[in-house]
């Protein structure tokens, strides 16, 4: 059982306060990986977050002091040859890891990942944290170190260990909240489309447009010509009373905004 100081347990609850803090999985990541340098130094890290499929969602995954170089290095030849990959795989609950306790280190001072990756970028030694949701992996928080500042402690992964199971409930909980939002601003959407007249395939183009689609993309994605795309686009407009996508945005935030505040102000439904 490692022992912290006072000090300590107060960082860590002030740590604490502020992730339980954060509402939007766009800056949980970077800003986990922030607070967590102050009580487990390291030259650099990343916290990965995936989607249902195990895809790695990019925009809401953050890197510390990795040159992006490096970040994309990783993410394009060596994810699959990290020689944990195979347990972050077949994880099915949140586990905290130090890459010397896992592998000899003569083994694994042999893999092509170290002698090709951890090597060259002089980051040796690794420690982390797999954040499982629901028998899933649903995020990684990795640390390197490199040799000067040595091999990660007994008490880094027991402060890990503390944190593990805060971090799955948070990622769990801005999932949930995410998956809410867009099923009502969805649903905000439905109403404005169709409260301004417009048709099945406008709809569709009018949610693409809010996902920064261009002409030329819509075509692609919807399988029809940029003129068609050009048609809908300027069709939508003309319903909305808009001129621009700026002034789109604008007005379907507000029905968005005003959709959220009824179902806000709504009674509760009753049971039987």
């Amino acid at each position: 059982m490692e022992t912290l100081k006072n000090t300590e347990w107060l960082m860590i609850h002030k740590i604490l306060l502020e992730m339980y803090d954060i509402r939007s999985l766009d800056v949980f990541a970077p800003k986990v990986l922030r607070l967590f340098r102050t009580v487990i130094p390291c030259s650099m890290g990343y916290f990965m977050l995936f989607d249902a499929d195990g895809g790695i969602i990019a925009k809401q995954s953050a890197f510390a002091d990795m040159d992006p170089g490096v970040f994309a290095l990783y993410m394009s030849d060596y994810y699959e040859k990290d020689y944990l990959k195979y347990m972050f795989d077949i994880s099915t609950r949140s586990f905290t890891y130090r890459d010397t306790d896992i592998l000899d280190d003569a083994f694994r001072k042999k893999t092509p990942f170290y002698r090709e990756f951890l090597r060259p970028n002089m980051i040796p030694y690794g420690a982390g944290a797999v954040l499982c949701i629901d028998g899933k992996p649903m995020g990684i928080l990795n640390f390197f170190r490199n040799e000067s500042m040595g091999d990660f402690s007994d008490k880094d992964l027991f402060v890990l260990d503390i944190f593990r199971d805060h971090l799955s409930g948070m990622l769990m909980r801005l999932q949930d909240d995410a998956r809410a939002r867009q099923a009502s601003h969805g649903a905000g959407i439905s109403a404005m489309a169709a409260a301004h007249g417009l048709t099945g395939r406008e709809s569709e183009v009018l949610g693409l447009v809010l996902e920064g689609f261009s002409n030329i993309r819509l075509a692609d994605g919807l399988h029809i010509s940029e003129s068609t795309a050009k048609k809908h686009v300027h069709s939508i407009f003309s319903k909305t009373g808009v001129r621009t996508r700026s002034e789109l945005r604008t007005v379907v935030q507000a029905w968005q905004e005003s959709h959220l505040a009824e179902r806000a102000e709504a009674p509760p439904t009753q049971g039987p």
